[in-house]
């Protein structure tokens, strides 16, 4: 392998990464923020792995979505890409109103301990985060 494929395909996965990682700092300065006790337990879970703002899941594709098309431009393969990302957004949307549907089911006292899914502002904010991360990684790599 010559090092000029090896680079491109290490743009491939830094580049998503780090995206990934913006959002999910994000989650835990917002959820530190806006908690008064902290346990790691929480903070794990609520402030880093469950849903929340920005939409870590978004970043990655559209970060991925932009160095696909940088890469091949318009053409079948984005296509494909593009709409099986639009698939699996639409997951993230799904879970979240799956999970509001059972807790109105349950009650006020007792909360669904279940992944939270995104609203729709969580994806658009994760999905700038992404496309700005790639272009701006992409420019200076």
């Amino acid at each position: 392998m010559d090092s000029g494929y090896c680079a491109e395909i290490m743009r491939f996965i830094l580049i998503p990464l780090v995206s990934v990682f913006i959002c999910q700092i994000l989650k835990i300065i917002l959820y530190i923020g806006r908690r008064e006790k902290l346990s790691m337990q929480n903070l794990i879970w609520e402030g880093f792995w469950v849903g929340k703002f920005p939409s870590s899941h978004a970043a990655l594709i559209a970060s991925l979505l932009y160095l696909l098309w940088k890469d091949i431009g318009f053409s079948s393969v984005f296509a494909f890409a593009f709409f099986i990302s639009l698939l699996i957004i639409y997951s993230l949307l799904e879970n979240r109103k799956r999970r509001e549907i059972i807790e109105s089911h349950i009650g006020e006292n007792k909360k669904l301990q279940e992944f939270d899914g995104h609203t729709v502002f969580e994806i658009i904010s994760g999905i700038v985060i992404g496309i700005v991360v790639a272009i701006f990684l992409d420019y200076i790599i």
